[in-house]
């Protein structure tokens, strides 16, 4: 029996409201909200293994694995059939942005996934922010208490639905 299993990791935005700074109401100055695609230098790899190699987001790990050439095209004649191994692993994708003392400043910082594949733990900094169970919505978290000055690293740990799901035998 085949379980056709690709990881998806769809648009991650960083929304930040606007920055209150002042002691009373009369002396706040606000700027407009901003939002950030985080979609540069994301890399990706098997859980448990070392080598990491350049992914591609929005996207999903069995095109990483393609554009990496670490599998065959699975499209190609029984290839599906020897690639059901990719759905029963878990893959964790990861990244690092800047962020300025204008952003780390402000009210609040959320980070904004349009698209986590079924089971997923996000973390900031290593800070655990989010655990998803449902690839059709937008998970909406706060970054604020975890974001630092400079780099940060963001991390998506995606769990096999095929393991999480069935029954072990």
């Amino acid at each position: 029996m085949r379980y056709p299993v690709a990881f998806a990791l769809l648009a991650v935005v960083m929304l930040c409201s606007p920055f209150v700074s002042g002691s009373s109401a009369n002396t706040r100055t606000s700027t407009a909200p901003v939002s950030r695609e985080i979609a540069a230098n994301w890399r990706f790899r098997q859980v448990g293994k070392d080598a990491w190699l350049p992914a591609r987001v929005p996207g999903s790990n069995h095109t990483d694995l393609l554009a990496n050439k670490v599998i065959p095209d699975p499209f190609y004649r029984d290839n599906e059939a020897k690639l059901q191994w990719i759905g029963y692993a878990d893959w964790e994708y990861e990244t690092s942005f800047e962020a300025d003392a204008a952003t780390v400043a402000r009210e609040r910082v959320e980070l904004v996934f349009e698209g986590l594949d079924t089971y997923a733990t996000v973390f900031l900094n290593d800070a655990r922010l989010l655990d998803a169970d449902n690839m059709f919505r937008t998970w909406r978290v706060d970054a604020k208490p975890h974001l630092k000055e400079g780099a940060n690293t963001l991390r998506i740990v995606f769990r096999s639905p095929i393991n999480e799901i069935l029954p072990r035998m």
